[in-house]
């Protein structure tokens, strides 16, 4: 055994080097690879981000410039092609690929001495809400009332819009409905973040009770079922944004009920909403 080990003819080395080149390659191979994925996810990355930032651009010139800007911060290498750009009424996209051609540290043992690589992604922006037009219908009930409607511009503090005040003498008397400002128009709401009804019940009003609840919001969880959009009751338990329901381009009608009971509602109201792709549109990926 001694002998064996003391042997220095040689026979050993022949199989080490046969050895050493496939282990070498195969070590190389990992490495390569490991390069390959990760060059491949900071491009993605750097793509996903470049899309996002040029979807709401107002034409392709703007948004590939954008596009190019945002994929070079986030370390992004090699060329963006197959740029696609459009924009619809009802959304406005950009797709496009990353191509990048990588060199292998040991890729060239195998022949492979580089590797392209290509990621691809698309964003799509959606129309956003920058104008809400509210014009009263009707007024009725037994209950005298007062409706008003609040903005709440940029999450700051809630600013009274306007008002409707319903009066009625008594349980059949003459109802008289006055609106303020004073106009039989539209009112405007421009870049509405979070807008709401209250309706607030005049409690010497014809009928009511200890019971009667004398005031409904549609921010309130509580009571924001009272609103009916184009015939369909909103659900319980949820706190409503009016912004959420305008439609785009159409016009929708908004019925808020006083609580008398849910076969008519007491205030009726035609909203209309104006939509573009602007900074404040939701943006997604898309693939």
């Amino acid at each position: 055994m001694m002998k064996f080990w003391k042997n220095e003819s040689g026979n050993f080395a022949v199989p080490a080097a046969l050895l050493a080149m496939p282990l070498l390659a195969a070590s190389g191979m990992v490495v390569d690879m490991n390069a390959i994925n990760s060059a491949k996810r900071t491009n993605q990355d750097a793509l996903d981000a470049a899309v996002l930032a040029a979807a709401r651009e107002p034409n392709m010139t703007a948004a590939k410039k954008l596009m190019s800007k945002a994929y070079d911060i986030n370390n992004g290498s090699g060329n963006l092609v197959d740029i696609v750009y459009t924009d619809t009424s009802t959304e406005r996209s950009i797709s496009a690929t990353s191509r990048f051609v990588k060199k292998n540290y040991f890729g060239g043992i195998l022949g492979q001495g580089e590797t392209e690589i290509r990621v691809k992604a698309k964003a799509v922006a959606k129309p956003a809400l920058f104008e809400v037009r509210i014009k009263p219908e009707y007024g009725r009930g037994t209950f005298r009332k007062i409706m008003r409607l609040f903005d709440v511009p940029n999450n700051s503090a809630p600013v009274e819009v306007a008002n409707i005040n319903y009066y009625i003498p008594g349980a059949t008397g003459p109802k008289t409905l006055t609106m303020t400002p004073n106009t039989n128009q539209y009112l405007t709401i421009t870049n509405p973040s979070s807008i709401y009804f209250t309706m607030d019940i005049d409690p010497t009003s014809a009928y009511v009770t200890a019971n009667t609840r004398l005031h409904f919001a549609t921010n309130d969880p509580a009571t924001s079922f009272h609103l009916f959009v184009d015939g369909r009751q909103l659900p319980v338990g949820v706190a409503v944004n009016i912004a959420d329901y305008v439609p785009c381009g159409s016009t929708a009608l908004f019925e808020w009920e006083d609580g008398g009971g849910f076969a008519s509602q007491d205030f009726g109201f035609k909203v209309t909403g104006k939509c573009e792709v602007s900074a404040a549109s939701p943006v997604a990926l898309v693939e």
